[in-house]
């Protein structure tokens, strides 16, 4: 992202700059209901942004209010966010949240738990090597669980990038 290494995730919106505010405390006792806690206090009053998202030359524009770039099929404590996702399929999952509303949340809440996500009504779903994302409007992001930088952010797979040594038992 932007020239640095990420492990798994990258989101934009507020519900993302509002889920660096779960607390390490929030996250052992409540699990993956404490991003929803969180997330809960970002939906009153929240509007979309608009979005110009390029992916391998392709491009989508729109209003959402959360972006989501995923690695792998785990996210926040959701194992089910993309299950066709592999760790090393060199491919970024990205789901576009077009509506967020209280009635929405629970909508895509349920799907994310299914693990049909990505088929939603409410959810734009694509495959890519690599994504930018664009907002006029001031958007930080979450990068992997923390704050990161604001908008625009460039998203790219490097396969194979890091060798991992495992020891004989």
């Amino acid at each position: 992202m932007n020239g640095r290494l990420f492990i798994n995730v990258v989101a934009a919106g507020a519900i993302a700059e509002s889920v660096s505010a779960v607390t390490s405390e929030d996250k052992s006792r409540l699990g993956s209901l404490a991003y929803f806690k969180e997330g809960l206090k970002e939906l009153t009053g929240n509007t979309p942004n608009r979005l110009t998202i390029t992916h391998d030359g392709q491009v989508w524009e729109g209003d959402s209010p959360l972006f989501i770039a995923a690695l792998t099929n785990s996210v926040g404590g959701f194992e089910r966010l993309a299950p066709g996702a592999a760790v090393d399929d060199g491919l970024i999952h990205c789901f576009v949240i077009k509506d967020l509303t209280i009635l929405g949340t629970l909508s895509v809440s349920i799907s994310l738990l299914l693990g049909t996500l990505k088929n939603h009504k409410d959810v734009e779903y694509f495959t890519a090597r690599s994504v930018t994302v664009e907002s006029a409007a001031p958007m930080r992001t979450n990068v992997d669980g923390e704050a990161g930088p604001a908008l625009p952010v460039q998203l790219s797979v490097l396969p194979r990038h890091i060798r991992i040594v495992v020891p004989e038992e």
